[in-house]
This record gives structure tokens, C-alpha cells and sequence, in this order.
């Protein structure tokens, strides 16, 4: 896996415990998910740069997340889901450098690996309209 992948997966364990309000406080997941296991800094340093930025940014994405899921409420999606589209929409709307179709495709990617069968389509779905309809300047 190459480190931006490996950083993705990384913001969404700790984006998963923060939703199962593992630790209240996301520097408190990242201490004790870095105390487990062993990673490369630049992994560490982006996936702690996404993770947060989704929890400071939470409330406009999962605005966009709402507006692009028709018949769904961000309650009832599966919770690997929900955190995959979180993170990937973060990263469409503010790390510049990373064209968005890598960002959908890293997404579904992830969404077939870790959740549900039917993941994958639906990720895809939600971040090919957001990307379309919510953030057009962005290659």
C-alpha cells in the first residue's frame, strides 16, 4: 500500500473510534492508536491532518453528505461508511494537491475493503455527485 493510502486508513481507524466515542477527545485516539502500532511520520502527519480536519470541518461535510444522499440520514449509514465519506470529502475540498478522482477511487477502494458489500457503489455514488454538483474548480 502506498503511505497516502496507508494515511487514509489510518484518519478512518481514528475517524471509526471517534465515532464509537472510543476517547473524547481525537488527540487522545491518535496517542493511544500511535502507542499500538508503528508508523511513518509523513503517515502519521497526514492522516492526523485529515482525521482533524474532518472534526473541524464536520458540520459543512456532512452538510454535503445530506444534500448528495437521497432516502439516507448520516445516522443510519453504516459507520465505516459515513467516516470513509467524511475523509474523502475533506480531502476533495481541502488538500489541494490530490485530484479528486484519486480521492473517489482511494474512497470505494477503502469501502470494498473494510465495509459493507454494497459500499463501494454507494461511497462512489455520494463523492461522484458532491464532486460534480459541490466542488467543480478542483481537477
Amino acid at each position: 500500500m502506498g503511505r497516502r493510502r496507508n494515511a487514509r486508513v489510518l484518519a478512518l481507524t481514528f475517524m471509526y473510534q471517534y465515532d464509537l466515542k472510543t476517547y473524547e477527545k481525537m488527540e487522545d485516539i491518535i496517542h493511544y492508536t500511535l502507542f499500538m502500532d508503528e508508523y511513518e511520520v509523513d503517515v502519521v502527519n497526514y492522516a492526523t491532518r485529515l482525521a482533524s480536519g474532518v472534526i473541524k470541518a464536520m458540520e459543512e461535510v456532512d452538510e454535503l453528505i445530506i444534500k448528495s444522499a437521497e432516502n439516507w440520514t448520516i445516522g443510519r449509514m453504516a459507520t465505516l461508511d459515513r467516516n470513509i465519506l467524511r475523509i474523502s470529502i475533506f480531502e476533495m475540498l481541502y488538500e489541494k494537491d490530490v485530484p479528486k478522482n484519486v480521492t473517489i477511487n482511494e474512497a470505494v477502494e477503502m469501502a470494498k475493503m473494510y465495509s459493507t458489500e454494497k459500499s463501494g457503489e454507494f461511497v462512489n455514488g455520494i463523492l461522484d455527485k458532491i464532486s460534480k454538483t459541490f466542488i467543480k474548480d478542483k481537477k
